[in-house]
């Protein structure tokens, strides 16, 4: 049975009752088709979804984040006969495509399989991508503990390489759930130019990543480990970074307007003409950064540490950035009475 893959909020009949008892049996409720089931989104008590070729009724509000053939406390099955979603099968491995369930599988050494297809939507928790896999399409696909690399240490470990097709069209992730994601130990994965837009990076491990001109904005960092990344020309802008680790990344004209840097690890990071514009970066770590003609311009640095920075002098900032218990690049501490901004503290003057 084919299920449409198009949201609609008409009640869907399919042959069943367009009301049907709850799981007391005491009352009834309307049966609202909102397409395949999507787990950022909050499902109310009667609504209904399609997964893995089977239809589930929520049988409780603001249900979220729960695989419906996982949690038999929060969906019931309706129509279908769907296989589990909880590991890969060789169906499912052998015959990559949107919407899949790619649960677990391995595909190290296998990318060519993978190579430029439209993955959206597809479930690979704890898959393994290895090798290049061209201009791949995993927006909203949910890669929660995949492994893109081979997973070990050995000479022949092979990361992933996402390219660039036409010049400005390249692989994209938007959307997608690639928390506690990791790469390959020897291998960095090769991601310039892609799109992360919107998706859930948290906790990634991705050191020595190549991310240049990638695009990340209002994607999740929260804890990635990003050291010794390559993000110049990326833009990070509105993006929720909290506790990164950037240490010696080059962020090299770097967009990070509005971004959430607060207690964020930049420790001899690059970040030469980077933008930070009205970013929140209390807290963060910068000592050692490379800090010529970046824009800290109504930024938030109280707190922050910019201990031996350099190219402090021309720092673009104004009458609105923020310096509240700031360490200035020459150690000195803005006290708010005898310093109160880090200007001629390693800072030039404000523009």
């Amino acid at each position: 049975m084919k299920l449409p893959l198009k949201r609609s909020t008409l009640l869907i009949s399919l042959c069943l009752a367009p009301l049907v008892a709850d799981a007391a049996g005491a009352t009834r409720i309307n049966m609202v088709f909102l397409g395949v089931w999507d787990q950022q989104q909050k499902y109310r008590k009667g609504d209904v979804v399609s997964y893995n070729d089977t239809l589930y009724q929520s049988l409780k509000s603001k249900n979220q984040d729960l695989q419906p053939d996982q949690v038999s406390s929060h969906w019931r099955k309706i129509l279908g006969s769907g296989t589990s979603g909880g590991s890969g099968n060789a169906a499912d491995c052998d015959n990559p495509a949107s919407g899949a369930n790619l649960v677990g599988c391995d595909f190290s050494g296998a990318a060519a399989k993978l190579r430029s297809l439209d993955l959206r939507a597809a479930r690979l928790v704890n898959a393994t991508l290895a090798g290049d896999l061209g201009d791949v399409n995993l927006t909203g696909a949910n890669l929660v503990g995949a492994k893109l690399g081979s997973g070990n240490d050995s000479e022949d470990a092979t990361g992933v390489s996402l390219s660039v097709n036409g010049g400005d069209v390249g692989a994209s992730f938007r959307g997608a759930n690639l928390s506690q994601s990791s790469t390959a130990f020897t291998t960095p994965l090769q991601a310039a130019s892609v799109h992360f837009d919107g998706a859930d990076m948290t906790g990634v491990l991705w050191p020595s990543a190549n991310l240049e001109v990638a695009f990340f904005p209002a994607a999740t960092l929260v804890y990635a480990n990003l050291i010794n990344a390559s993000l110049y020309l990326a833009d990070l802008s509105h993006a929720d970074m909290r506790g990164v680790v950037l240490d010696s990344a080059n962020l090299n004209l770097a967009s990070l307007y509005q971004a959430n840097l607060v207690h964020a690890a930049l420790g001899s990071a690059n970040l030469e003409g980077a933008n930070f514009y009205q970013a929140d970066v209390r807290y963060a770590y910068l000592g050692s950064t490379k800090l010529a003609g970046a824009d800290f311009s109504g930024a938030d640095l109280s707190y922050a540490d910019l201990t031996n920075a350099t190219g402090g002098d021309s720092v673009l900032y104004d009458a609105n950035t923020r310096f509240n218990n700031t360490i200035c690049p020459d150690g000195s501490k803005v006290n708010g009475n005898t310093i109160v901004t880090c200007q001629g503290h390693g800072f030039g003057a404000p523009q």
